[in-house]
Protein backbone atom coordinates (compact mmCIF):
# COMPACT_ATOMS: atom_id res chain seq x y z
CA UNK A 1 0.00 0.00 0.00
CA UNK A 2 1.67 3.64 -1.05
CA UNK A 3 -0.05 6.90 -0.10
CA UNK A 4 -1.51 5.61 3.57
CA UNK A 5 -3.84 8.38 5.03
CA UNK A 6 -3.20 8.42 8.35
CA UNK A 7 -5.39 9.91 11.57
CA UNK A 8 -4.40 10.15 15.08
CA UNK A 9 -7.86 9.05 17.36
CA UNK A 10 -7.07 11.07 21.23
CA UNK A 11 -9.58 10.20 24.32
CA UNK A 12 -9.98 12.81 26.44
CA UNK A 13 -11.65 14.23 30.03
CA UNK A 14 -10.64 16.81 32.10
CA UNK A 15 -7.16 17.45 31.06
CA UNK A 16 -7.37 20.24 29.52
CA UNK A 17 -3.56 21.40 29.69
CA UNK A 18 -2.28 18.03 28.47
CA UNK A 19 -4.80 17.79 25.69
CA UNK A 20 -3.08 21.25 24.22
CA UNK A 21 0.37 19.37 24.53
CA UNK A 22 -0.73 16.08 22.68
CA UNK A 23 -2.05 17.72 19.83
CA UNK A 24 0.98 19.98 19.69
CA UNK A 25 3.08 17.11 19.08
CA UNK A 26 0.87 15.14 16.78
CA UNK A 27 0.89 18.37 14.73
CA UNK A 28 4.78 18.92 14.78
CA UNK A 29 5.30 15.42 13.23
CA UNK A 30 7.34 14.94 10.47
CA UNK A 31 5.00 13.06 8.32
CA UNK A 32 1.65 15.57 9.27
CA UNK A 33 -1.46 13.56 10.07
CA UNK A 34 -4.38 13.48 7.39
CA UNK A 35 -6.74 14.55 10.40
CA UNK A 36 -6.44 14.39 14.26
CA UNK A 37 -10.12 13.18 16.07
CA UNK A 38 -10.45 14.20 19.64
CA UNK A 39 -13.93 12.71 21.41
CA UNK A 40 -14.58 14.50 24.87
CA UNK A 41 -17.05 13.94 27.63
CA UNK A 42 -20.30 16.00 26.81
CA UNK A 43 -20.10 17.75 30.55
CA UNK A 44 -16.47 18.27 30.19
CA UNK A 45 -16.79 22.52 28.66
CA UNK A 46 -12.39 22.58 29.48
CA UNK A 47 -11.66 20.07 26.82
CA UNK A 48 -14.48 21.14 24.35
CA UNK A 49 -13.03 24.50 24.79
CA UNK A 50 -9.34 23.57 23.97
CA UNK A 51 -10.55 21.87 20.55
CA UNK A 52 -12.56 24.80 19.65
CA UNK A 53 -9.32 26.43 19.91
CA UNK A 54 -7.31 23.76 18.15
CA UNK A 55 -9.59 23.40 15.01
CA UNK A 56 -8.96 26.48 13.06
CA UNK A 57 -4.54 24.75 13.52
CA UNK A 58 -2.75 23.31 10.13
CA UNK A 59 -4.05 19.63 10.40
CA UNK A 60 -7.97 19.19 10.54
CA UNK A 61 -9.73 18.61 13.60
CA UNK A 62 -12.74 16.31 14.04
CA UNK A 63 -14.24 17.01 17.37
CA UNK A 64 -16.82 14.49 18.71
CA UNK A 65 -18.58 13.94 22.12
CA UNK A 66 -20.09 11.16 24.63
CA UNK A 67 -22.55 11.42 27.33
CA UNK A 68 -21.42 8.09 28.81
CA UNK A 69 -18.37 7.62 31.35
CA UNK A 70 -15.86 5.39 30.65
CA UNK A 71 -12.67 4.69 28.65
CA UNK A 72 -14.36 2.55 25.58
CA UNK A 73 -17.30 4.86 24.76
CA UNK A 74 -14.98 7.70 23.08
CA UNK A 75 -12.93 4.86 21.15
CA UNK A 76 -15.97 3.39 19.49
CA UNK A 77 -17.53 6.85 18.94
CA UNK A 78 -14.16 7.77 16.96
CA UNK A 79 -14.07 4.95 15.38
CA UNK A 80 -17.06 6.85 13.59
CA UNK A 81 -16.00 9.63 13.32
CA UNK A 82 -12.63 8.24 11.03
CA UNK A 83 -12.77 10.35 7.74
CA UNK A 84 -13.74 7.51 4.53
CA UNK A 85 -10.43 8.25 3.49
CA UNK A 86 -8.59 6.86 6.41
CA UNK A 87 -6.72 3.88 5.95
CA UNK A 88 -4.99 3.71 9.41
CA UNK A 89 -5.73 5.06 12.99
CA UNK A 90 -3.02 5.73 15.81
CA UNK A 91 -4.88 5.95 19.40
CA UNK A 92 -2.66 8.14 21.43
CA UNK A 93 -3.32 8.93 24.73
CA UNK A 94 -3.89 12.93 25.76
CA UNK A 95 -1.03 12.82 28.46
CA UNK A 96 1.38 11.51 25.54
CA UNK A 97 3.51 13.15 23.40
CA UNK A 98 4.16 10.92 20.27
CA UNK A 99 7.96 11.99 19.37
CA UNK A 100 8.07 13.56 15.99
CA UNK A 101 8.89 10.67 13.56
CA UNK A 102 6.33 8.33 15.16
CA UNK A 103 3.80 8.83 12.27
CA UNK A 104 5.86 8.21 9.70
CA UNK A 105 7.08 4.91 11.35
CA UNK A 106 3.51 4.31 11.17
CA UNK A 107 3.05 4.45 7.85
CA UNK A 108 6.19 2.13 6.91
CA UNK A 109 4.85 -0.27 8.93
CA UNK A 110 1.10 -0.62 7.00
CA UNK A 111 2.52 -0.91 3.59
CA UNK A 112 2.99 -4.47 4.45
CA UNK A 113 -0.43 -5.75 3.89
CA UNK A 114 -0.09 -8.68 6.57
CA UNK A 115 0.20 -5.99 9.41
CA UNK A 116 -3.11 -5.08 11.33
CA UNK A 117 -1.42 -3.53 14.55
CA UNK A 118 1.29 -2.11 15.68
CA UNK A 119 2.16 -0.69 19.45
CA UNK A 120 5.02 1.81 21.04
CA UNK A 121 7.10 2.26 23.64
CA UNK A 122 6.32 5.08 26.09
CA UNK A 123 8.63 6.55 28.00
CA UNK A 124 7.29 7.32 31.49
CA UNK A 125 7.39 10.48 33.35
CA UNK A 126 6.46 11.48 36.86
CA UNK A 127 5.45 15.17 37.58
CA UNK A 128 7.85 16.20 34.71
CA UNK A 129 10.79 13.79 34.92
CA UNK A 130 11.18 10.67 33.33
CA UNK A 131 11.22 7.21 35.37
CA UNK A 132 14.86 5.02 35.29
CA UNK A 133 14.48 2.55 32.45
CA UNK A 134 13.07 -1.23 33.08
CA UNK A 135 14.50 -3.79 30.55
CA UNK A 136 12.40 -5.94 29.44
CA UNK A 137 11.52 -7.76 26.04
CA UNK A 138 9.11 -4.72 25.29
CA UNK A 139 5.84 -4.95 23.82
CA UNK A 140 2.85 -7.23 24.82
CA UNK A 141 2.25 -10.81 25.14
CA UNK A 142 0.03 -13.71 26.16
CA UNK A 143 1.21 -16.59 27.37
CA UNK A 144 0.34 -20.16 26.12
CA UNK A 145 -0.94 -20.31 29.88
CA UNK A 146 -2.73 -17.05 29.31
CA UNK A 147 -0.17 -15.40 31.57
CA UNK A 148 -0.58 -11.57 30.43
CA UNK A 149 2.92 -9.45 29.64
CA UNK A 150 2.79 -5.95 29.67
CA UNK A 151 6.09 -4.44 29.04
CA UNK A 152 5.06 -0.93 27.11
CA UNK A 153 7.61 0.75 29.00
CA UNK A 154 10.12 -1.99 29.21
CA UNK A 155 13.51 -1.11 26.80
CA UNK A 156 14.60 -3.86 25.00
CA UNK A 157 18.37 -4.96 24.72
CA UNK A 158 18.43 -5.21 20.89
CA UNK A 159 15.84 -2.65 19.69
CA UNK A 160 14.10 -4.28 16.81
CA UNK A 161 10.42 -4.28 15.52
CA UNK A 162 8.98 -7.72 17.10
CA UNK A 163 5.94 -9.41 17.15
CA UNK A 164 3.77 -9.19 19.72
CA UNK A 165 -0.01 -10.25 21.12
CA UNK A 166 -1.23 -6.63 21.95
CA UNK A 167 -0.49 -2.72 21.52
CA UNK A 168 -0.88 -0.81 24.98
CA UNK A 169 -3.52 1.63 24.08
CA UNK A 170 -1.94 4.90 24.89
CA UNK A 171 0.03 4.40 21.64
CA UNK A 172 -0.93 1.81 19.48
CA UNK A 173 -1.74 2.05 15.66
CA UNK A 174 -4.59 -0.48 13.35
CA UNK A 175 -5.69 -0.89 10.00
CA UNK A 176 -8.80 1.10 9.43
CA UNK A 177 -10.01 -2.17 7.97
CA UNK A 178 -9.32 -4.26 10.70
CA UNK A 179 -10.17 -1.42 13.61
CA UNK A 180 -13.38 -1.23 12.26
CA UNK A 181 -13.84 -5.07 12.31
CA UNK A 182 -12.93 -5.07 16.08
CA UNK A 183 -15.76 -5.94 18.83
CA UNK A 184 -15.70 -3.43 21.95
CA UNK A 185 -17.25 -5.31 24.56
CA UNK A 186 -19.34 -3.31 26.66
CA UNK A 187 -18.50 -5.20 29.51
CA UNK A 188 -14.95 -4.14 29.52
CA UNK A 189 -15.79 -0.72 30.47
CA UNK A 190 -16.18 -0.56 33.84
CA UNK A 191 -13.53 0.88 35.88
CA UNK A 192 -10.75 2.04 33.88
CA UNK A 193 -11.24 -0.67 31.19
CA UNK A 194 -8.61 -2.50 32.05
CA UNK A 195 -7.41 -5.29 29.62
CA UNK A 196 -9.16 -3.99 26.32
CA UNK A 197 -5.55 -3.40 24.33
CA UNK A 198 -5.22 -7.46 25.11
CA UNK A 199 -8.73 -8.43 23.69
CA UNK A 200 -8.02 -5.93 20.58
CA UNK A 201 -4.20 -7.64 20.26
CA UNK A 202 -6.23 -11.00 19.86
CA UNK A 203 -9.05 -9.98 18.17
CA UNK A 204 -6.51 -8.58 15.20
CA UNK A 205 -4.69 -12.13 15.61
CA UNK A 206 -7.83 -14.36 14.90
CA UNK A 207 -8.41 -11.90 11.66
CA UNK A 208 -5.34 -12.91 10.54
CA UNK A 209 -3.20 -9.94 10.61
CA UNK A 210 0.46 -9.37 12.33
CA UNK A 211 0.90 -7.29 15.68
CA UNK A 212 4.02 -5.50 16.25
CA UNK A 213 5.73 -3.98 18.69
CA UNK A 214 8.47 -0.81 17.43
CA UNK A 215 10.25 -0.06 20.31
CA UNK A 216 11.65 3.04 18.24
CA UNK A 217 8.11 4.34 18.21
CA UNK A 218 7.91 6.32 21.35
CA UNK A 219 5.95 8.85 23.42
CA UNK A 220 6.77 10.70 26.48
CA UNK A 221 3.31 9.36 28.59
CA UNK A 222 3.21 11.87 31.70
CA UNK A 223 0.83 9.87 33.76
CA UNK A 224 -1.81 12.69 34.15
CA UNK A 225 -4.14 12.08 36.93
CA UNK A 226 -7.22 10.59 36.15
CA UNK A 227 -10.81 11.69 36.55
CA UNK A 228 -12.42 8.16 36.14
CA UNK A 229 -11.98 4.86 37.65
CA UNK A 230 -9.03 3.64 39.98
CA UNK A 231 -5.93 5.75 39.74
CA UNK A 232 -2.99 4.24 38.53
CA UNK A 233 -0.79 1.91 40.65
CA UNK A 234 -3.93 2.04 42.81
CA UNK A 235 -4.50 -1.57 45.09
CA UNK A 236 -7.87 -1.44 45.87
CA UNK A 237 -10.14 -4.42 45.93
CA UNK A 238 -12.15 -2.40 43.27
CA UNK A 239 -8.91 -2.42 40.84
CA UNK A 240 -8.27 -6.18 41.93
CA UNK A 241 -12.07 -7.14 40.84
CA UNK A 242 -12.10 -5.54 37.87
CA UNK A 243 -8.47 -6.89 36.50
CA UNK A 244 -9.42 -10.39 37.84
CA UNK A 245 -12.71 -9.99 35.88
CA UNK A 246 -11.64 -8.47 32.80
CA UNK A 247 -8.50 -10.83 32.61
CA UNK A 248 -10.74 -14.19 32.86
CA UNK A 249 -13.40 -12.90 30.37
CA UNK A 250 -11.13 -11.62 28.00
CA UNK A 251 -9.17 -15.34 28.18
CA UNK A 252 -12.29 -17.43 27.93
CA UNK A 253 -13.10 -15.76 24.67
CA UNK A 254 -9.75 -16.08 23.30
CA UNK A 255 -8.16 -19.14 24.46
CA UNK A 256 -9.09 -23.34 23.08
CA UNK A 257 -8.89 -26.50 23.96
CA UNK A 258 -6.14 -27.08 26.31
CA UNK A 259 -4.46 -23.70 26.38
CA UNK A 260 -8.20 -22.85 27.99
CA UNK A 261 -7.54 -25.61 30.47
CA UNK A 262 -4.23 -24.61 30.90
CA UNK A 263 -4.98 -20.64 31.69
CA UNK A 264 -8.01 -21.54 34.25
CA UNK A 265 -6.04 -24.21 36.51
CA UNK A 266 -3.03 -21.19 36.60
CA UNK A 267 -5.78 -18.60 36.93
CA UNK A 268 -7.30 -20.12 40.39
CA UNK A 269 -4.72 -21.71 41.29
CA UNK A 270 -1.85 -19.58 41.10
CA UNK A 271 -2.59 -16.10 40.00
CA UNK A 272 0.61 -15.10 38.48
CA UNK A 273 -0.26 -11.12 38.62
CA UNK A 274 -4.11 -11.52 39.18
CA UNK A 275 -4.01 -12.80 42.69
CA UNK A 276 -4.51 -16.18 43.84
CA UNK A 277 -3.58 -18.44 46.44
CA UNK A 278 0.48 -19.69 45.01
CA UNK A 279 0.81 -16.07 44.11
CA UNK A 280 -0.31 -15.05 48.44
CA UNK A 281 2.12 -17.96 49.33
CA UNK A 282 5.01 -17.23 46.82
CA UNK A 283 5.06 -13.57 48.48
CA UNK A 284 4.78 -14.29 51.43
CA UNK A 285 7.44 -17.26 51.88
CA UNK A 286 10.56 -15.75 49.06
CA UNK A 287 9.92 -11.84 50.11
CA UNK A 288 7.85 -11.98 53.55
CA UNK A 289 4.98 -9.66 51.68
CA UNK A 290 1.70 -9.71 52.76
CA UNK A 291 0.73 -7.65 50.19
CA UNK A 292 -1.94 -9.98 49.31
CA UNK A 293 -3.71 -9.35 52.54
CA UNK A 294 -7.54 -8.36 51.48
CA UNK A 295 -6.62 -8.62 48.09
CA UNK A 296 -7.25 -12.89 47.28
CA UNK A 297 -11.08 -12.52 48.30
CA UNK A 298 -11.56 -9.43 45.63
CA UNK A 299 -9.69 -11.44 42.94
CA UNK A 300 -11.69 -14.91 43.62
CA UNK A 301 -15.10 -12.66 43.08
CA UNK A 302 -13.83 -11.28 39.54
CA UNK A 303 -12.89 -14.60 37.95
CA UNK A 304 -16.10 -16.18 39.18
CA UNK A 305 -17.57 -12.91 37.39
CA UNK A 306 -15.94 -13.11 34.59
CA UNK A 307 -16.43 -16.60 34.02
CA UNK A 308 -20.62 -15.83 34.35
CA UNK A 309 -20.21 -12.95 32.05
CA UNK A 310 -18.29 -15.16 29.49
CA UNK A 311 -21.22 -17.74 29.91
CA UNK A 312 -23.92 -15.01 29.43
CA UNK A 313 -21.88 -13.46 26.04
CA UNK A 314 -20.07 -16.47 24.68
CA UNK A 315 -20.93 -16.75 20.78
CA UNK A 316 -22.60 -20.63 20.08
CA UNK A 317 -19.87 -23.24 20.04
CA UNK A 318 -17.77 -21.49 21.87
Amino acid sequence: MTGIKLAALVPTYRRPDFLRRCIAALRAQHRPFDCIVIVTRDQDEASAAVVRELAGGPTRIVAGTVSEAGHLPPLLAGRGLLPRDIDAVVIVDDDLLMAADGAARIERHFRDPRVGAVGGRAIEHERGAPRAAVRGRGGGDVSFAGTIYAGHSHVPARKEVREASWAAGLLAAYRRTVFCRIHIRPRLNRNVAVGYEVDWGLQVQGLGYRVLFDPDLVGEHHNAPRHHGTTRAERSAARVFWQNHNHTYILLHHLRGPRRLVYLASNFLIGRGDWGLGAALNATVRRGSLEWRGMLWPAYRGKLAGIRAYLEDRPAGG
